[in-house]
């Protein structure tokens, strides 16, 4: 009789090994059939269907490579879980693959709401602290300094000019414009930076020159704010990050979230 993992049709003279995806579980038989979703089979010659390992699902018959859950959701066992993959419960998020159970989706912080089923991230780019950038004087206006040419700058703000654009603001408690210095190294090529200290001219201590600055959001938005205090002063946020070991290379950067001082 044909052995098991083998096949052996009608005027077989040597018995067949089943291909990836299928199974010939009993001896004598003719055709192999294909694995059952929740199973798959990863190489030749199978006599049992494997079961898709947590954190993959296997929707389709006939398959030899088990997906890996996205992000969002997770997958126990064909018996716990079915299947496909589940989404993460309202109240909880995952921006990572293959999560294996309910309790690797992550509790979104105290204060942020998460209302529907199997979100990747509770905050955007847009949440995220914005940069000090400096402005200057152009016929009255505001502008950003790094606009012009360096050799036809408009004139810089003062510091009581500077700090008098607030009194328009409707918060009085959240300023957008600051005067004093950036601090190095985080100073990019259009002389934004994260890092600002206040300073007159007279006690300036990492640049010699101190400048009036704009910067609508340099905490992050209350989101932020709350998801920083919540996971710690750092956290990776990029969604894509793997959770076992897999993942799209492609999206596989860590954009770390850095909480202002």
């Amino acid at each position: 009789a044909c052995p098991p993992s083998f096949q052996c049709p009608k005027g077989t003279a040597t018995p067949r090994p089943t291909s990836k995806g299928f199974h010939a579980e009993h001896p004598g038989t003719i055709e192999s059939s294909a694995c059952l979703p929740g199973f798959y089979a990863p190489t030749i010659q199978t006599a049992q269907c494997y079961e898709c390992p947590p954190g993959t699902s296997c929707m389709f018959e006939g398959l030899f490579e088990a997906e890996e859950c996205g992000p969002g959701t997770y997958r126990s066992t064909n018996d716990e879980s079915g299947h496909s993959c589940v989404p993460c419960p309202q109240g909880t998020w995952a921006k990572n693959w293959g999560l294996r159970e309910k309790g690797e989706c992550t509790r979104c912080p105290t204060g942020v709401v998460c209302p529907l089923d199997g979100m990747t991230n509770p905050c955007s780019y847009t949440d995220l602290p914005t940069p000090y950038e400096p402005i200057v004087n152009s016929q009255g206006m505001t502008a950003f300094e790094y606009a012009f040419p360096s050799d036809s700058k408009p004139s810089p703000f003062s510091m009581d000019e500077c700090l008098a654009l607030n009194s328009g603001a409707e918060k009085s408690t959240s300023p957008e414009y600051f005067f004093g210095e950036l601090i190095p190294p985080y100073i990019d090529i259009l002389g934004r930076g994260p890092q600002f200290r206040p300073s007159d001219q007279t006690s300036l201590k990492y640049q010699s020159l101190a400048k009036c600055y704009k910067n609508s959001q340099p905490r992050g938005s209350l989101v932020y704010q709350r998801m920083a205090d919540y996971y710690g002063p750092q956290y990776d946020i990029q969604t894509g990050h793997p959770h076992q070991g897999y993942g799209i290379d492609l999206l596989n950067n860590q954009i770390y979230a850095t909480a202002p001082p």
